[in-house]
């Protein structure tokens, strides 16, 4: 919106007496008119802050990008028409695509959802963000046509690359490859160099590459594009996300390492940067380590060096060195740099061996085994469940987790001696075989179980080996008609799944068992070992111990859960009653009672509300940084209705004194600042002299004044520390049930100390402005004085000194 705001200069600028006089008039015509520009400038931005959000849902990718902040945090409904064009369900990836753009799914299991690259989708749910980084929170997705074809890639520039203007849309790349290895989140990593910056593709077939190494070669590389924007725009990384080795063309091999020519450092550093080599160079020299990093000399110079993902180079004699050039931080530096061993380059020529036993392949290092060795194996079927594409084998050497591929998966029944034909991969955790076929040439008995520790297992030796092992059952559920089992050993826990067509024991829920089944370990994408788990081929491999009786555990209060008893055992399941103070339908679920609260993270599905009186049967475990122990796969049963329960109105010093952990408290607090990530509201707030959170999930909470007074209700959440053997309360948070939890007992002053230094900063800018004004005012009105003063007096002179009249 633009004004005219009159400046009056002509009149300010007159010199006349009549000038003068209306200087007064003039100023105030002035403030009025910037008065009025300012009052039109402001009230043309409240009308502005005052648009509201769509009213029906978004049916565009577009759409979703245009929105501001504020309009997202309404919490925008979708419904868009778009195709799949990534998906991964063990990292929960989901991408959609429309003619417009394309969004990522939040929240969405993919790996239960049945969808495949190139379906047809009908989306719903909301807005989790907009501009550049469009995403949408999970609502429901509806499968149409499973053989519409893929959007066609965009071919992005440079300043595409860094504006994320497709992101998340099927895009093109063409560059040169600067490393390929297996990373450790089982993907298999690329960097290329195109437009002037590294993109890194992350392939989701693991065995995209498993026979040669792209490294320098020229590839077209098609994928989900992704980058990285920090808050101010500016991108940091690019990812693209492809699928297999079809979103690869090599379209001109990598030379061979031992034809690359060798350069020295000084051409290196003398370069221009357009003249810089785009492939690997060979140097000739020494590496040395100064002042804790890797300096690469020759006798024409130094530049600093960098090694390649998985390489490890030494300090030390005389070498060949392959490398890129590059730039860090402005400076010249060798980066992805291999030490040319030109005897192994030559073996690297030939072909591969052929492993013939299971102990060889899990000799593999994780580089080694991303080679692809091929494989010819003799085993015998020790698991083999086709729905979930897990099969294991074992032979005299050890055991393996066999990966078919290509569907349909090969029938194969337990005890089956097979012949594997297919190639070694890294795996999630250890190496794998990747079958191309099997095939049943007799049966063999199972081996014997290997007995082992609970300690040993947990630290992953007895990875896919048959084993046996004893535990207390805390939890039964069922999945795909197959029962899991949640069993306790010592201070440990693991999981059972149990498949065949035998059903397990009758009263298995607390009862002590023997149980025979093949070992696999639950890791992260770090291939990072965090617990074992039980592959069990049938119910007949386990064995009750005693006579199985279920029991019901005694009641107990809630303070009293991994308290000492010498009536029980510890991994024994408790039972607790108490009121319900917040719940969901599967967990997490909190109750009280007159001792205190605990946390139910999980259960089976169950219809319950603020103020039901429930007993609850779980196992309590001690959750690392938690105050009070938590129950897990807890059955919970509706035993009447107490009417909600009132909170307790507490300090935030009395939460930390007094471990109120898990219990529905009431405090006041002065509300320090407000802000939002993803589906989360929270708040920071002070009590004293000790800050908290007050956070809402999927909840949009109003906007409030800083320095407002508080009330808030809600769940408290205590965080420890250790101090010496005791672990103490060290801060806390408070979870908010709905909006409705907050009321404003106070509202923030209007002259905050913020307003009052931007008051007062505006007074002093208009008050210099005002000095300066008058300044130059009282200059001009001197030097007109003058002006007339000198008029005036030549008048005097004028008149006294003119000629006599003669008559």
């Amino acid at each position: 919106m633009t004004v005219a705001v009159p400046l009056c200069v002509d009149n300010l600028l007159d010199p006349t007496p009549n000038g003068y006089g209306n200087m007064r008039t003039t100023l105030r015509t002035c403030a009025a008119g910037l008065a009025f520009g300012l009052l039109c400038l402001f009230a043309s931005g409240c009308a502005a802050s005052r648009q509201s959000a769509p009213s029906g849902p978004l049916t565009t990718v577009e759409q979703i990008r245009r929105l501001t902040r504020e309009e997202v945090a309404a919490q925008v409904p979708v419904r868009l028409h778009g195709t799949v064009t990534y998906i991964d369900g063990t990292f929960q990836l989901l991408m959609v695509q429309d003619s417009t753009g394309a969004v990522r799914v939040l929240g969405a299991p993919p790996a239960s959802l049945g969808l495949d690259r190139g379906v047809s989708v009908e989306l719903q749910g909301t807005v989790a963000s907009g501009g550049a980084n469009p995403e949408v929170r999970y609502g429901s997705i509806h499968a149409g046509d499973r053989h519409s074809p893929l959007p066609k890639p965009v071919r992005p520039s440079a300043d595409d690359l860094a504006s994320g203007r497709f992101q998340y849309q099927l895009a093109e790349i063409e560059g040169v490859v600067r490393s390929a290895v297996m990373g450790h989140d089982n993907r298999f990593t690329m960097v290329i160099r195109t437009l002037g910056r590294s993109v890194w593709v992350r392939v989701k077939d693991q065995s995209a590459f498993a026979d040669h190494s792209p490294v320098d070669a020229v590839v077209r590389a098609r994928g989900v594009l992704a980058t990285s924007l920090d808050v101010r725009g500016v991108a940091v990384g690019v990812k693209l996300w492809a699928t297999a080795l079809d979103d690869f063309e090599i379209l001109k091999p990598a030379p061979a390492a031992a034809n690359v020519p060798v350069r020295t450092v000084r051409s290196v550093l003398s370069a221009e940067g357009a003249r810089m080599p785009e492939h690997r160079i060979r140097l000739h020299g020494s590496v040395s380590l100064e002042a804790g990093k890797l300096i690469f000399r020759d006798s024409t110079g130094a530049a600093p060096l960098r090694s390649a993902p998985s390489q490890s180079i030494e300090a030390g004699a005389a070498r060949d060195v392959l490398c890129f050039a590059g730039e860090q931080q402005g400076a010249r530096v060798l980066t992805a740099c291999t030490v040319l061993d030109e005897a192994r380059e030559r073996r690297n020529t030939g072909p591969l061996p052929v492993l013939t036993t299971i102990g060889k392949v899990k000799e593999l290092s994780e580089a080694q085994a991303g080679q692809g060795y091929p494989v010819h194996l003799r085993a015998v079927v020790t698991y083999h469940n086709p729905v979930a594409k897990n099969t294991f084998a074992q032979d005299q050497t050890g055991g393996i987790f066999v990966y078919f591929p290509n569907d349909p998966q090969p029938v194969l029944s337990l005890g089956d001696l097979v012949e594997i034909e297919g190639s070694a991969a890294p795996g999630q955790f250890a190496p794998v075989v990747s079958a191309n076929s099997a095939r049943v040439i007799g049966r063999q008995a199972l081996p014997e179980p290997l007995r082992i520790d609970i300690e040993q297992l947990h630290a992953g030796i007895a990875d896919s080996t048959w084993v046996e092992a004893d535990g207390v059952v805390y939890s039964v559920r069922w999945e795909g008609g197959h029962p899991i089992l949640g069993l306790n050993w010592g201070i440990h826990q693991f999981t059972a799944y149990v498949y065949g067509s035998i059903k397990p024991p009758a009263n298995l829920l607390d009862a002590r068992v023997h149980i025979r089944g093949v070992c696999g370990a639950r890791f992260n994408f770090k291939r990072q070992i965090l617990g074992v788990q039980l592959f069990v081929p049938d119910a007949s491999f386990i064995r009750v111990e005693g006579n199985g009786a279920a029991h019901t555990p005694p009641l107990r209060d809630i303070e009293q859960l991994l308290q000492f008893s010498n009536s029980s055992h510890f991994g024994e399941r408790s039972r607790i009653r108490g009121v319900v103070t917040l719940t969901e339908r599967t967990g997490p679920t909190y109750v009280s009672d007159s001792t205190g609260g605990v946390l139910i993270q999980d259960h089976a599905p169950v219809a319950l509300k603020v103020g039901d009186m429930v007993e609850v049967t779980g196992l309590p475990v001690a959750v690392p940084g938690l105050f009070n122990p938590v129950l897990r796969d807890a059955e919970i049963g509706q035993v009447g209705h107490a009417g909600p329960p009132s909170p307790t109105h507490i300090t935030a010093s009395d939460i930390l004194d007094d471990g109120f952990d898990a219990q529905l408290v009431q405090l006041d607090a002065e509300l320090i600042d407000q802000g939002a990530s993803g589906s989360n509201q929270a708040l920071v707030l002070q009590a004293g002299n000790r800050l908290f959170e007050a956070h809402i999930d999927q909840q949009r909470l109003p906007s409030l004044e800083k320095g407002s007074l508080l009330r808030v209700t809600g769940i408290t959440a205590i965080q420890t520390q250790e101090a010496q053997q005791a672990m103490l309360p060290r801060t806390f948070s408070i979870m908010l049930r709905s909006p409705a939890d907050i009321v404003v007992i106070k509202q923030a002053p209007w002259l905050t100390a913020a307003r009052t230094y931007r008051v007062l900063g505006i007074v002093c800018v208009l008050a210099m402005l005002a000095l300066a004004w008058i300044f130059v005012l009282r200059r001009r009105v001197r030097r007109q004085t003058d002006d007339l003063r000198g008029t005036k007096l030549e008048l005097r002179l004028t008149e006294h000194f003119s000629p006599l009249r003669v008559e």
